[in-house]
C-alpha cells in the first residue's frame, strides 16, 4: 500500500482546517489517525461534516482510492450514501474523475451472498470488532461457498475476499495489541468460529508466540476459546503452531507449546477442563490427552479435575482417554470426593465406575469431608450395579460406615433409609451378616426402615429369619422398633405394619419407662399417663404441675387477646354511635330552628312566636326535642374525650369502657326522645285531623315495642345496670374532683 503522510491523507477537504491541531495533538501518523474514536475527536472539537470526512478517507485508504478523496468529499454526501450509489449514478456524478468499476469493487459492494450482506469496516470501531466480523461473515460463507464449485474451482469471490483480508492484515501492526471490548485479540475470534484458513492467515502474519498466549477478559487463550468450541482442527494449527516457535527458540528456552496447553483461566480451569464439559469433545480430549500425558491438571477454583467432570457427566469415552493417555491424572472433586463418588452417583451408567475401579480399586474406600465413600454413594443414589462392582472388588467396604460423629452408618443403613431394596437385597447377597450392624443411635436397619415408613423395603426384610432379632433391639435410648411404630400405626389397618406389631413385645420400656403401647395410646388419649404403673405417681405430680403451668400461660395470652379484640370493637362500636349521634344532633338542631306550625308573622307583642305554642302536644315536641338534642351532643363529647383519658390514665381499659358505656346510653335516651319529639309535633300540627293524627301516633309508638323488649333484656342481665350505675356515679365524681 503506498505510503500518505498526514497532509497527503487529509488532502484539501474539511480536515485541513484542523490539520496544525491533529499533529500539535499527536496524530501525526496516518495508521494512528484511522483509528481515533470518538472521544479522541470530542477533545479536539471535530464538527460532524470533519467527522465524515475522516471516516471516508480511512475507507479509500484502505481501498487505495485515496487520489478520489477530495472529489468525494466534494460532493457532500456521507460514506453511508456512498456505498448505496448505484454504477449508473457513479458515472453520471464522476465519470470525468474515476472509473466507476474500480470504485465499486474497491468498496466492497459484490453481490449478496445467499441474501447476506457482508459487513463494512468502519474505522471508528475498534480496529479487532471489524476484523472479527470480517471473519464471522467469512467462516459462515465458507461453509456454503466449500460446497459450490465452478468448473472444479472455488468460487473465485471467496478468493477475492481472502486476497482482501490479507491485504487488510499486511496494513496492520502488532496484532497481539488489538482487542475487542472483551479482550479479544483476532486469533480469539477466528478460533471461536473454527475457521482453519483465517487462523492460519493470522498466524503466519504474527510470527511471535505472544499472540498465542494473548488472555481475554476470563483469562483465556485462543486454544481455551478453540477447544471449547470443540474446533480439533483449529487446536491441533495452534499447538502445531506453537511448536514451530518452540524449535525456532530453542535458544532461548522456548515452551509455547506446553505453556498453551497448561494455561488456566480466570477460573483455573485448563484446556482439557473446557473440552470435557462438552459431550462432542471425545476426539479433543483423545488429543489433549496424548499430547501432553506427564501434566497431572490439578483441580480448578472449585476444586474439580478434569476426571473428576468426565465421571460427573459419565462422559464414559472421555474418562476412558484420560485413564489411557494420562500417566498420573489428579481425580478429586469439591468437598473432598473423587471421580469415583462422582461416577457412583448414577444408577444407569456403570461405565465409568467399571473403568475407574479397573485403573485404581483403592478409590473405593476413599471418603469425602462427610466420611462417605463411593459405595455410600452408590447406596444412596439405589446405583445397584454401581454396589455390586465395588463389593465384587472388596466386600469389607460393606462394613465401613461414616466418620463424621453422630451421623455414623454403613451403605446399608442408607439405602434403607431411601427405600432402595434392590441395593439392600445386593449388599445382603453379598455380605449376609451386615444386618447386625447399628448406627451411631445404636439402631439397626429395621429401626430405619420403620423410622422412615418404607412400606416396600419393610416387605422385603420381614421375610428374612434374622428379622426377629432386631424386633426387640433396643437403641441408645431404649426404644424398639415398635417404639417408633407406635407413632404412626393404624391398628384397625391390615398391613405389614400390624404384622410387626403384633410380632413384637408392645411392653417393653424405653429409658424413660414408655412401652409402645403407651406410645400408641397417647397419640388419642388426652393427658393420659404415659409411663406406665411404674412411675405413674410422679408422673401424674409432674403432669398436673406442667399443665397448670401451660394452663396459666394460655389464660394470660388468651386474656390478652381478648382484650385486644374487644378494645378494637369498643373503638368501632364507637365510630358508629359518633355518626348516630351527631346525625340526632343535627336534626334536633334543625327542628328547633323551623318549628312545627311555623311563627306569627303578624306585628305585635307576639310577632315570632311559635302558633301552636299553647299546645300541649308543642310544648311535649321542645322538651323531648331538648333533651334529644342535649344527650347527643353529650355523648359525642364522652367519645371524643375517652381516648384522652384513656393515655393519660396508663392504658385503664375500665376507664375507657365505662365512657363509652354512658355515651351509648345517652346515644338511646337520644333516640327515644327524638321519636317523642316526632311524634308530639306531628300531633300538634295535624290536630285538626284527628283521624290523620291519631294513625301518625300509632305507628311512631311501635318503635317503643321494641325499645321495650330490648331494654327488658337488659334489665335482666343485672351486671349490666349496675356496671351502667357504677360508670355514672364514677362520672359524677370526676366531675366534683374537677370542680375542686
Amino acid at each position: 500500500m503506498t505510503y500518505f503522510s498526514v497532509e497527503d491523507f487529509v488532502g484539501n477537504g474539511a480536515l485541513k482546517g484542523i490539520l496544525p491541531k491533529l499533529l500539535e495533538e499527536g496524530w501525526d501518523d496516518v495508521r494512528n489517525l484511522k483509528l481515533m474514536k470518538s472521544e479522541d475527536m470530542d477533545a479536539i472539537n471535530m464538527t460532524q461534516q470533519q467527522k465524515d470526512a475522516l471516516e471516508m478517507r480511512s475507507y479509500l485508504h484502505d481501498r487505495a482510492l485515496m487520489q478520489y478523496g477530495d472529489k468525494l468529499e466534494d460532493s457532500g454526501k456521507s460514506l453511508a450514501k456512498l456505498l448505496e450509489l448505484s454504477n449508473d449514478d457513479l458515472s453520471a456524478q464522476f465519470a470525468s474523475e474515476m472509473d466507476p468499476n474500480l470504485y465499486r469493487e474497491a468498496m466492497g459492494d459484490k453481490e449478496k451472498m445467499e441474501g447476506e450482506k457482508k459487513p463494512e469496516l468502519v474505522p471508528h470501531i475498534s480496529w479487532s470488532s471489524r476484523l472479527c466480523a470480517w471473519i464471522n461473515w467469512f467462516s459462515e460463507s465458507d461453509t456454503k461457498l466449500s460446497e459450490e464449485k465452478i468448473g472444479g474451482k472455488e468460487n473465485e469471490d471467496n478468493d477475492e475476499d481472502v486476497h482482501y483480508l490479507m491485504q487488510y492484515i499486511n496494513d496492520q501492526q502488532q496484532l497481539e495489541l488489538q482487542f475487542t471490548s472483551n479482550k479479544n485479540t483476532v486469533l480469539h475470534v477466528a478460533a471461536q468460529f473454527g475457521n482453519k484458513k483465517y487462523v492460519k492467515i493470522i498466524l503466519e502474519k504474527s510470527p511471535l508466540s505472544s499472540l498465542l498466549c494473548c488472555l481475554n477478559i476470563d483469562g483465556e487463550t485462543p486454544l481455551h476459546i478453540a477447544v471449547r468450541e470443540g474446533h480439533l482442527d483449529i487446536v491441533k494449527a495452534l499447538v502445531g503452531h506453537a511448536k514451530r516457535l518452540d524449535h525456532e527458540e530453542v535458544e532461548s528456552g522456548g515452551g509455547a507449546a506446553m505453556e498453551m496447553l497448561r494455561a488456566t483461566n480466570k477460573d483455573n480451569d485448563t484446556v482439557l477442563h473446557m473440552a470435557v464439559r462438552n459431550p462432542d469433545n471425545v476426539d479433543v480430549v483423545e488429543w489433549l490427552a496424548k499430547e501432553d500425558p506427564e501434566f497431572t491438571h490439578p483441580p480448578n477454583n472449585a476444586k474439580e479435575t478434569p476426571l473428576y467432570l468426565a465421571a460427573e457427566r459419565q462422559h464414559n469415552d472421555m474418562v476412558s482417554m484420560i485413564l489411557k493417555n494420562c500417566r498420573s491424572p489428579t481425580y478429586g472433586g469439591p468437598k473432598g470426593q473423587t471421580a469415583l463418588h462422582a461416577a457412583t452417583t448414577d444408577r444407569l451408567k456403570i461405565e465409568s465406575t467399571k473403568l475407574l475401579l479397573e485403573w485404581k480399586s483403592d478409590l473405593i474406600k476413599e471418603t469425602d469431608e462427610y466420611g462417605w465413600t463411593p459405595l455410600h454413594y452408590a447406596a444412596r443414589f439405589g446405583n445397584q450395579y454401581g454396589v455390586k462392582l465395588m463389593l465384587e472388588k472388596d466386600k469389607s467396604v460393606a462394613y465401613i460406615t461414616t466418620d463424621k460423629e453422630g451421623y455414623e452408618k454403613t451403605a446399608l443403613h442408607i439405602a434403607a433409609a431411601h427405600g432402595h431394596v434392590s441395593v439392600i437385597e445386593e449388599i445382603l447377597s453379598q455380605c449376609p451378616n451386615c444386618w447386625e450392624m447399628v448406627n451411631s443411635k445404636g439402631q439397626n436397619v429395621l429401626h430405619i426402615v420403620v423410622d422412615t415408613e418404607h412400606k416396600k423395603v419393610m416387605e422385603y426384610i420381614f421375610k428374612k429369619s434374622w428379622i426377629f432379632h432386631l424386633i426387640n433391639q433396643k437403641d441408645i435410648e431404649g426404644n424398639t422398633s415398635l417404639h417408633l411404630l407406635a407413632t404412626f400405626l393404624e391398628v384397625g389397618k391390615r398391613d405389614i405394619w400390624r404384622e410387626l406389631w403384633f410380632s413384637g413385645d408392645r411392653l417393653a420400656t424405653n429409658n424413660e419407662n414408655v412401652t409402645p403401647i403407651n406410645t400408641l395410646l397417647s397419640r388419642t388419649k388426652e393427658h393420659n399417663p404415659i409411663g406406665g404403673a411404674r412411675n405413674i405417681v410422679s408422673r401424674d405430680q409432674e403432669l398436673t404441675t406442667k399443665i397448670r403451668k401451660e394452663e396459666r400461660k394460655k389464660r394470660e395470652a388468651q386474656v390478652k387477646e381478648e382484650g385486644k379484640a374487644w378494645n378494637k370493637e369498643l373503638k368501632e362500636m364507637a365510630d358508629t354511635h359518633i355518626i348516630v349521634a351527631i346525625l340526632i344532633t343535627t336534626i334536633t338542631f334543625a327542628a328547633s330552628c323551623t318549628m312545627p306550625g311555623g311563627f306569627n308573622s303578624n306585628k305585635g307583642s307576639n310577632q315570632g312566636m311559635p302558633l301552636l305554642l299553647g299546645e300541649v302536644a308543642f310544648k311535649v315536641f321542645v322538651i323531648t326535642n331538648t333533651i334529644a338534642m342535649i344527650c347527643s351532643i353529650s355523648s359525642v363529647f364522652l367519645y371524643v374525650t375517652a381516648s384522652v383519658f384513656y393515655f393519660n390514665e396508663k392504658d385503664n381499659v375500665e376507664t375507657l369502657e365505662k365512657r363509652y358505656m354512658v355515651a351509648s346510653s345517652l346515644v338511646v335516651v337520644a333516640v327515644a326522645a327524638l321519636i317523642v319529639a316526632f311524634i308530639t309535633g306531628s300531633y300538634a300540627v295535624l290536630a285538626h285531623s284527628l283521624a290523620l293524627a291519631i294513625f301518625v301516633c300509632v305507628v311512631g309508638c311501635i318503635s317503643f315495642f321494641i325499645y321495650f323488649f330490648e331494654l327488658k333484656k337488659l334489665q335482666c342481665e343485672k351486671h349490666t345496670i349496675s356496671f351502667i350505675k357504677e360508670c355514672l356515679e364514677g362520672m359524677v365524681e370526676n366531675v366534683k374532683g374537677y370542680g375542686e
